[in-house]
């Protein structure tokens, strides 16, 4: 891994979102290459499908010569000489049609945690994957950036730090993998970009709602059009802790 901090975009959908996963593949080995790398592993899972990876090449002609239901798909632009891929990568891309959840990380060395060109992503995106809650975060690449999309860790110990960490988020991953519970409108962090639905917006705790509160506040960031159903949520990392705390009296985060 050629740097020790990833960023990453994490987008999640429900039951009802379009994917058009041709239209995702071709827009993210695009978005690999505009990052300076190209994918050069894929790893599928599905009907037919080991999950193991295999070259870009051979993975697309599986795709395009068999007939089956893709459950997730998986690229990679790794780096010389690795020993096991999920510790191999510099650029990484996760398409799960099962859980609806996309994610894609870069070595802060690829490309810095810039507003401008996190939002950029997303939009992208949009046009090939429906979804209504999205979050922009850095991670350490020991500590598992891609896993914790999903609510589950890595190169976390056992002192009370870390177990505390990973009882937070474990959180997400019961939230991610009930569909119903995760529209139910609550959070599930305060990040420096977050993507909101009107759903997330409007949920009300505490007879105020996540709108008021971050009007209320000089501190609670700033909101504007995404797109047509989707908002934006700026942060400034400095009174993310602040923003969060006040969040969490109101019981409007999954943490």
């Amino acid at each position: 891994m050629q740097g020790i901090i990833c960023n990453c975009v994490a987008l999640y959908g429900t039951e009802e979102s379009n994917i058009n996963l041709q239209g995702w593949l071709e827009s993210i080995c695009n978005l690999f290459r505009r990052h300076g790398s190209n994918p050069d592993k894929i790893a599928i899972a599905g009907k037919g499908f080991t999950g193991r990876p295999l070259t870009l090449k051979q993975g697309i002609k599986r795709l395009l010569d068999a007939n089956v239901d893709v459950e997730a798909i998986e690229l990679f632009a790794t780096v010389t000489n690795y020993d096991a891929i999920i510790f191999g990568w510099r650029l990484y891309a996760a398409l799960n049609v099962k859980l609806k959840t996309l994610v894609f990380c870069f070595d802060n060395d690829a490309t810095s945690f810039e507003e401008e060109h996190l939002i950029q992503i997303m939009k992208d995106q949009l046009q090939f994957f429906e979804f209504k809650y999205g979050i922009c975060y850095q991670r350490e690449f020991k500590k598992g950036p891609e896993l914790y999309a999903y609510g589950m860790t890595a190169g976390l110990g056992y002192n009370d730090e870390d177990m505390r960490e990973k009882v937070l988020i474990s959180k997400w991953f019961h939230v991610s993998v009930d569909r119903n519970n995760f529209v139910n409108g609550l959070i599930r962090d305060v990040y420096f970009i977050n993507v909101l639905s009107n759903e997330y917006l409007n949920n009300k705790s505490n007879d105020v709602n996540l709108l008021d509160l971050i009007n209320s506040t000089p501190i609670g960031g700033t909101i504007k059009q995404f797109s047509d159903k989707l908002w934006i949520w700026i942060v400034e990392p400095k009174f993310i802790t602040q923003v969060r705390e006040l969040l969490a009296r109101n019981d409007l985060l999954v943490s």
